[in-house]
């Protein structure tokens, strides 16, 4: 384990850093590290909060030598993702990140040169977003608020031949919620040695922020919904983020790559950063370039724009022209007081104490991570029963057929997407008469029908 504050020279920040030549192809000298203390830059926890330290990003063109970098730089360690011409490249501790970054992007063939950044799950930012645990049932999952308000009859079928990535935390196969899921191997980006991409903690804090075991979890709480709406999909776990919810630009950006060659059609990415990144554009590029709808969390960020004024920032990958982005409202179709909004968010879904695995029970999740997952067990539903439709007609398919959720938000009107998926239509089944309450009278009026 790292000391506080101290981080592991690897894409997920978690453990050790080793993928198959098929997906990453490892160049160069094994890392330094060790001896050498931290830069001044990577002791401040803002800098941390943002980058991973002493690591970079190299995009490079066509016919460009990646074992140049090491000549140019001996004692870094460099690896590959070969389908984006992409470099990570991890310095010795003594090295100057910022004369790299020169160095680097003076190179004939070099396209560009950028700080691997940090991403996280949006519910580990803040605790506003509280996960109780609870002495639930596993049927409960399927009659819960959340997926009234979707209009969702789980049916076994649903979802069938259609394989869905989830880049997260991992999963845990064990979990009762899972039992009749069919889970793939997975691609592991934080422990590779494991192989199957579980999702578990080790019961240490370490990254020292006072909690242990952040992000364990996180991502079997994400597979479930997807599970419990599309029972009959494949899951693909891809763990990006390691069991304290770090991850980076790089391995987003190698998980978004191999799920798309292992033959995913959805991608949820429950997960993001406030910062764009020309890595992770690239992969977003790659899954469209393949009919991979990538569906992200907006996010949970609030933040004071100096006017005293609440300002909601939608996070990438969500805002990123390809993927559908995706907002939180409550079960009665309220925008959830920390959800992102804004013109890049494509739908909503129910993100306010959401029943959901957790950590070998069941617990309440909100936030934006499990609206996503509820809209990409949602895609998955219209794609099995029309597997033909491209990405471009399925995020059509959900938004013409979506609960409108603008009247109940008249402040964030055009904010919110299209609303929130109807699942019954999806699956072609009837839709049934959905009134949500209005937030000044929930009573449904006498003899008021449809939407």
């Amino acid at each position: 384990m790292n000391r506080p504050g101290e981080r592991n020279p690897n894409p997920a920040r978690g453990r050790g850093f080793r993928v198959g030549a098929a997906l990453l192809l490892a160049l160069g000298a094994a890392v330094v590290v060790g001896a050498a203390d931290d830069d001044e830059r990577c002791s401040d926890p803002a800098y941390r909060d943002a980058y991973a330290c002493h690591q970079v990003i190299v995009r490079f063109a066509p016919g460009f030598d990646p074992a140049t970098l090491s000549a140019v730089e001996p004692g870094v360690a460099v690896s590959l993702i070969p389908q984006l011409g992409q470099a990570w490249v991890v310095a010795p501790r003594e090295s100057d990140v910022d004369t790299l970054l020169v160095r680097f992007a003076a190179l004939a063939g070099v396209r560009s040169v950028e700080r691997n950044g940090e991403y996280r799950a949006p519910e580990c930012r803040q605790i506003n977003a509280p996960i109780l645990d609870l002495s639930a049932t596993r049927s409960a999952l399927a009659v819960q608020p959340a997926l009234v308000a979707m209009d969702a009859v789980p049916e076994p079928g649903f979802g069938r031949g259609v394989v869905v990535a989830v880049l997260d935390t991992g999963i845990d196969r064990a979990h009762p919620a899972l039992a009749d899921a069919t889970v793939l191997p997975g691609i592991d980006l934080v422990a590779p040695g494991a192989g199957d991409a579980t999702d578990a903690g080790d019961g240490v804090d370490g990254d020292g922020n006072g909690v242990v075991d952040d992000g364990y979890g996180h991502g079997t709480a994400v597979a479930g919904l997807i599970h419990v709406l599309a029972p009959a999909a494949v899951l693909l776990p891809v763990r990006v983020l390691d069991d304290e919810c770090h991850g980076t630009a790089f391995a987003f950006a190698a998980g978004v790559v191999g799920a798309v060659d292992a033959g995913a059609r959805i991608i949820n990415a429950s997960l993001g950063a406030r910062e764009p990144s020309h890595a992770l554009r690239d992969a977003m590029d790659y899954a469209a370039a393949h009919g991979a709808l990538v569906i992200a969390a907006a996010g949970n960020t609030v933040a004071d724009d100096g006017d005293g004024e609440r300002e909601q920032e939608i996070q990438f990958p969500a805002s990123h022209r390809s993927a559908l982005g995706v907002a939180a409202v409550s079960s009665l179709y309220v925008a959830a007081p920390t959800t992102a909004c804004g013109r890049a968010v494509k739908l909503s879904a129910p993100g306010v104490d959401v029943l959901v695995p957790w950590r070998g029970r069941y617990g309440l999740l909100s936030g934006t991570s499990a609206s996503s997952a509820l809209v990409s067990g949602a895609a998955a539903v219209g794609l099995g029963r029309l597997p033909a439709l491209d990405r471009v007609r399925l995020v059509e398919l959900l938004r013409t057929t979506a609960i409108p959720v603008d009247a109940w938000n008249p402040d964030r009107a055009g904010l919110l997407g299209a609303g929130v998926p109807e699942v019954a239509a999806l699956g072609g089944r009837t839709p049934r008469i959905i009134v949500p309450p209005r937030p000044t009278d929930r009573r449904r009026p006498e003899g008021e029908s449809g939407r």
